[in-house]
């Protein structure tokens, strides 16, 4: 009864043990382990650090692994579009077939060497250096190791000094526009001060309420500072008063508001002398 445990026990172990034996040559499988870190990478072509794990990985793999004809295939892509490449665009395309061919032979040091090449006439110069280092990872023997360093170190110049070109840009850009604001305002406050105080006024006729009596009107719009107040009387100056409406200076639109709320429809017009005010295609003169 004794002897049932332990012929359990060595069933088990006969059975189980192909398994365990199965599970560990699958991992141990370099070729099966470098593909399944090329599939990683491809679902997270920035992961940098897979990058590297995959390019040392293959560089103790005895034999070297075969490249993939799609890498091949996107490499001489590339090749070509670099050769042919005159505009932007088509330094792009060229980056953008490097890239894939490096997804499928992430170890294919003259790849990583094109594309940095191409990133940092693109100016994309982060990129270009991270590439460029991936080459001296990937061929860390290479007869031009020693230029490929200074390659990154011109890059990293030329990042710089672009950071500093831009800031000096932006830096004039900032003073340029207060400059062009500052002397806006102080034409736009000449403007109001030649007009301050002035009177535009339009004549129309029209039937008295309480006679009926055809009777000469005008309308009054006087400035002060950036304000015009609009008023209303009979022609000989007899029965004005106050409409409400009043308006405010823009450059040289006049934004009309009433009781504080804005009509833009009653908007008005004055002329770059001050001359005169159109409203509602109705001309004021001045006559003060």
């Amino acid at each position: 009864m004794k002897v049932r445990p332990v012929c359990v026990v060595v069933l088990m172990t006969v059975f189980l043990f192909p398994a365990a034996f199965s599970v560990f040559a699958q991992s141990s499988n370099p070729q099966q382990t470098l593909n399944q870190y090329v599939a990683d990478l491809q679902k997270s072509p920035n992961d940098y650090a897979l990058r590297e794990k995959i390019i040392k990985h293959v560089q103790a793999m005895k034999p070297a692994p075969a490249v993939p004809e799609e890498a091949k295939r996107h490499l001489a892509r590339g090749k070509a579009a670099l050769r042919g490449a005159k505009e932007a665009r088509d330094f792009q395309d060229a980056a953008d077939e490097l890239k894939k061919a490096l997804l499928y032979a992430p170890w294919l040091a003259e790849g990583y060497y094109n594309l940095g090449v191409i990133q940092d006439k693109a100016g994309q110069y982060d990129d270009a250096m991270k590439n460029l280092q991936f080459y001296l990872i990937a061929a860390p023997k290479a007869p031009d190791a020693e230029k490929v360093k200074e390659l990154v170190y011109e890059i990293e110049y030329r990042k710089e000094k672009a950071a500093k070109d831009k800031e000096v840009a932006a830096r004039k850009a900032a003073e340029d526009s207060r400059a062009q604001q500052e002397a806006a305002a102080r034409k736009q406050q000449e403007f109001l001060n030649k007009i301050n105080g002035a009177r535009y006024v339009y004549y129309f006729w029209a039937n008295r309420s309480d006679t009926g009596a055809r009777t000469q009107y005008v309308i009054t719009l006087d400035v002060r500072g950036d304000t015009v107040t609009q008023g209303q009387g009979l022609a000989n100056g007899q029965d004005w008063f106050s409409t409400g409406a009043t308006y405010k200076i823009d450059g040289r639109t006049l934004l009309l508001f009433i009781n504080g709320k804005p009509y833009p429809q009653g908007n008005g017009v004055i002329t770059d002398d001050g001359s005169s005010i159109s409203i509602a295609g109705e001309p004021y003169r001045r006559v003060r």
